[in-house]
């Protein structure tokens, strides 16, 4: 849950976390003085179903009058200082957090202006969509799976659909599906999409909203893979789900084609994929120095650290980034999906540096 905190010079309003779980939507309403501008009071809270979760909070602040009737026929718009931490529809007020951080918000309204300096802090109760994103990174993509090609993603491959699906925790309405009919043989991709990179991407961030059918059959040579990075002109690191038939779905960091396969500890939490269940799936990934095995990557679930790998050398070079791939592979050749099974993705943001 956020926890959002407003100042500014005419009292004071701030956002508690909804009562019952992660999701809900709080709203509070600025009093509007013509000869003073904007006031606040204490807001209040209401469950609803069209939050975000983590810190994905929703709300709309509204105009009253004196008397406390919202006032109509008044053109107000609506700011904010870093849409990379919060962003505000400029027409009707509703804003969102993205991200932990401070941001002002300003409204305007004929010739008076109010601003409200807003904190957004990480959630204790839930996962925080991009909680891992490492200083200083840039952009590269944010993409809810509205409409495809778009945001630098290229058209769906495969079978791969963009689906109504109403639960998708951070952009409710549209996700990617990934479906395996039943009697689909394994080991080849069944949908995708891709997103070139250009420029030189030494780190690159990933924050996804995934989701496993709850009847999902765990592949018999344990792989399920998910996506793919690729470095140096190859498709070298592959972010999967490792488990078969109805065992645990780990985390799992597999490298192919590398210099060197960097250390050990792979695995260092015991959490997996939950089947029927969105999970937020962060990765951060950094290239190698010239020569050098100080490459890594680190895998979070559910904002937990659950795989990491240091010591990499993806080639002898510096290499860079340069394509992510969602490309969900199931098992070998040699099995079958028993049932109808698919995989949902919800959304994905893409930065480096």
């Amino acid at each position: 849950m956020v926890e959002w905190e407003y100042e500014h010079s005419y009292g004071e309003f701030w956002y508690r976390p909804c009562h019952g779980g992660r999701r809900g939507i709080c709203n509070d309403h600025g009093h509007q003085r013509d000869e003073d501008g904007y006031r606040g009071n204490h807001g209040k809270c209401a469950s609803s179903g069209s939050s975000r979760n983590g810190n994905g909070l929703t709300g709309v602040i509204e105009r009253p009058g004196r008397s406390g009737n919202v006032l109509t026929g008044r053109v107000v718009r609506w700011s904010s200082s870093n849409t990379s931490i919060a962003s505000v529809d400029s027409i009707s007020g509703s804003f969102t957090a993205i991200a932990v951080g401070a941001v002002t918000i300003t409204a305007t309204s004929e010739t008076k202006t109010g601003t409200a300096a807003i904190t957004v802090t990480a959630s204790t109760g839930g996962p925080v969509w991009r909680g891992h994103e490492p200083a200083g990174m840039s952009m590269i993509s944010d993409q809810p799976f509205t409409t495809m090609p778009s945001n630098g993603w290229g058209a769906l491959g495969g079978n791969a659909v963009l689906a109504n699906d109403a639960s998708a925790p951070q952009s409710p309405g549209s996700v990617m599906l990934a479906p395996w009919p039943a009697g689909t043989a394994g080991g080849n991709g069944i949908g995708w999409a891709s997103r070139v990179l250009s420029g030189n991407i030494s780190t690159l961030y990933m924050c996804i909203y995934l989701k496993f059918s709850s009847n999902w059959q765990g592949a018999a040579d344990l792989a399920n893979k998910i996506g793919y990075a690729f470095v140096g002109g190859s498709n070298r690191f592959v972010f999967e789900a490792y488990g078969s038939g109805s065992n645990p779905l780990r985390v799992n960091i597999a490298l192919q084609n590398t210099v060197n396969l960097g250390g050990s500890s792979n695995t260092v939490s015991s959490s997996a994929f939950r089947r029927g269940q969105w999970d937020l799936l962060e990765v951060v990934m950094k290239t190698n120095s010239s020569g050098a095995a100080d490459g890594q990557v680190d895998m979070y679930l559910n904002g937990v650290l659950v795989a990491s790998r240091p010591g990499i050398q993806w080639t002898s070079g510096a290499p860079s980034w340069e394509q992510l791939t969602l490309d969900p592979i199931w098992s070998w050749p040699t099995e079958q999906v028993l049932n109808s099974m698919d995989i949902r993705f919800d959304h994905i943001y893409l930065s480096g540096k």
